[in-house]
């Protein structure tokens, strides 16, 4: 099968959409399909490049267009025009990844060369007006303006695609419930296979002490993530008990919260790395007690199955996807907003206790068998594409 995937972010840029898009494609072409990569001009000027990205070099299976930076958000691009006749052809599917200029040149691709399309759903966009209207997104009548026509304009982007994949039962249920059909779920896969690195080993690497009681916490760095509840929840658990925190990634909102750990008198507790490599953030993983997340708006969160993997117990708050994977899969615990601090340190006194469920849960999402219901999709909505043509 030859899969023409489009998408608005993409190496050497690092978000979860980037790597699930990397996992399912090599995991594609390791079953021999042909997966050519439709993507905008990296803008490595822009804060979201990160060190360990910049000797990235793309394969012969990506096309680039050229692009300018998003004015509010200069980590993302807009695509500028491309022809359609310029670009590779022969495909057999179109597959969207994102619903914005290169997304839509997606759409037209499919349509010119009469092609079936599917359309993952990764974001929750309508939650970060932030991103699209800058400083307006203060007042709450244009915030709540600005949601209800993102949800308009979501719900007929994907109702153009012959499929749509959402990567968790959550995600599903909202687009169900706003209006979309042919929805299937599949989660975003992860390589089960893990180094069996030394924690004490890791820990002396990494200038950590044995019996520090480590904290961590992976996704970039934006305002979306709720950091700064994340940090004010620590700051008694690391002024009471010597807690560390470990913030993994980097992203537009670091600054402030580098001045929220000042204020707070915890700057000294907290480890800010940047972004890492795959292997060098698989010892961060490998060396922390307990992950922490604070986020209200993930369709999945791969990250919360990559520590579980590593028998990385969980404290996140009691919201929608996240919540739900924490609770059903016994892999830690929910707590709101209030008591957050005093989760984080139950989960860390019973984490031995999570680790055979952590184990367990992540092995449901080997990459592998992920791709195997990808493959399933593309197929489906080939046959319903034929069918409909007939």
């Amino acid at each position: 099968m030859k899969i023409a995937m489009f998408t608005d972010a993409y190496r050497p840029q690092v978000n979860g959409m980037i790597t699930s898009i990397e996992s399912f494609t090599a995991s594609l072409r390791a079953l021999g399909h042909e997966v050519v990569i439709f993507a905008p001009m990296a803008n490595r000027l822009a804060s979201g490049m990160s060190n360990a990205s910049e000797n990235y070099k793309d394969d012969k299976f990506t096309y680039r267009f050229s692009s300018v930076p998003l004015n509010t958000y200069k980590e993302y691009s807009i695509a500028l025009p491309y022809p359609l006749t310029h670009m590779p052809k022969n495909f057999d599917i179109v597959h969207i990844h994102s619903p914005f200029s290169i997304g839509a040149v997606g759409h037209l691709f499919a349509k010119h060369y009469g092609l079936p399309s599917v359309g993952t759903f990764h974001t929750l966009f309508p939650e970060y007006p932030h991103y699209a209207i800058g400083r307006l997104s203060k007042f709450r009548e244009i915030k709540n303006a600005f949601r209800l026509i993102s949800w308009k304009y979501l719900i007929r982007f994907y109702g153009k695609c012959t499929e749509v994949i959402a990567p968790s039962e959550g995600t599903a249920h909202e687009l169900i419930s706003r209006g979309l059909s042919n929805v299937s779920i599949i989660p975003n896969g992860i390589d089960i296979k893990i180094s069996g690195k030394n924690k004490k080993n890791l820990r002396k690497k990494h200038g950590f002490d044995s019996n520090d009681k480590i904290l961590l916490h992976v996704g970039r760095i934006t305002k979306e993530k709720n950091m700064d509840l994340l940090i004010k929840s620590c700051a008694k658990p690391i002024k009471n008990s010597n807690f560390k925190l470990v913030i993994t990634s980097d992203g537009p909102y670091r600054t402030e919260l580098e001045k929220l750990t000042k204020k707070l008198g915890i700057e000294n507790s907290i480890v800010f790395t940047g972004y890492l490599s795959k292997d060098a953030l698989d010892d961060f993983y490998s060396l922390a007690d307990v992950f922490i997340m604070a986020s209200k708006t993930e369709t999945q969160g791969m990250v919360l199955i990559e520590a579980a993997l590593h028998k990385l117990p969980a404290a996140v708050l009691n919201t929608p996807v996240i919540g739900d994977f924490v609770r059903e899969n016994n892999t830690g615990e929910v707590s709101d907003e209030k008591n957050f601090g005093k989760t984080i340190e139950d989960v860390y006194e019973n984490r031995k206790s999570f680790e055979k469920s952590c184990v367990i849960s992540a092995k449901k999402f080997d990459i592998k068998k992920c791709t195997k219901q990808m493959i399933a999709v593309y197929e489906k909505a080939i046959e319903r594409h034929l069918t409909s043509n007939r």
